[in-house]
């Protein structure tokens, strides 16, 4: 843990302040220096993985964390859930090698509101976290272009927008799945059957040609968070 600088905070108290959580620290220090030449936010801290990255964010209170799901314990999205859970409106942006289709998903369901793959150039990691602290979704170019091909980006389904194929039924479907509640949950509200709850999805995956559960509960979850 480094502990905040409390000059520097004074100084930069207009800007948000933010939390960078990660394993390694030499990764730390490169977000560090990344952010602190964007200019525009005050790393308050850093944290290693475990229990006490929740009690340096308990502690700072920042506004925005950087956390990466490789963290060496595994549990890089649960910490997510319950940094999320300890300060509603912190902004999340989760970091990672994996796979963005599959993660970018989970970290969305956990409660993060950006994902950026390693890969990426440290320019594009700096506008996620831009993007994330105006209050919007940041995922990469490529998977934002995928998922609003298909799942579109307005409230109510057009004549050119994919959720125009489905039902009144079927888009309540889609949107409770976005929202990562379970086929027990959704059978419950909508009070019908789990099966018919599963019939219901499969018929979605079909009109939107969605090839996997996974796919569907992802895309589900981009097109619910981008028109809350």
């Amino acid at each position: 843990m480094t502990q905040p600088d409390t000059d520097r905070q004074v100084q930069d108290a207009a800007k948000p302040r933010i939390q960078i959580i990660g394993e390694h620290s030499v990764a730390r220090l490169g977000f560090r220096i990344l952010l602190e030449r964007d200019g525009n936010f005050e790393v308050c801290g850093e944290s290693g993985a475990g229990p006490q990255a929740l009690e340096d964010a308990d502690l700072w209170q920042p506004e925005l964390a950087i956390v990466d799901i490789s963290l060496g314990n595994g549990m890089g999205i649960d910490l997510v859930r319950e940094l999320k859970r300890r300060q509603p409106a912190i902004k999340i942006v989760v970091t990672s090698m994996h796979e963005e289709s599959l993660y970018a998903g989970l970290a969305l369901h956990a409660g993060a509101a950006g994902y950026v793959n390693k890969r990426l150039s440290p320019e594009e990691v700096a506008h996620a976290v831009r993007t994330v602290n105006s209050g919007r979704i940041y995922l990469s170019p490529h998977i934002t272009q995928q998922m609003l091909a298909i799942s579109g980006s307005t409230d109510s389904p057009g004549p050119g927008d994919p959720l125009a194929r489905l039902t009144h039924r079927e888009i309540e479907v889609f949107e409770l799945t976005g929202k990562g509640w379970t086929t027990r949950r959704i059978a419950a509200q909508l009070s019908i059957s789990v099966h018919t709850v599963e019939s219901y999805r499969e018929r979605i995956r079909q009109k939107l040609k969605i090839r996997s559960s996974a796919d569907l509960a992802f895309r589900a979850t981009v097109w619910t968070l981008m028109n809350q």
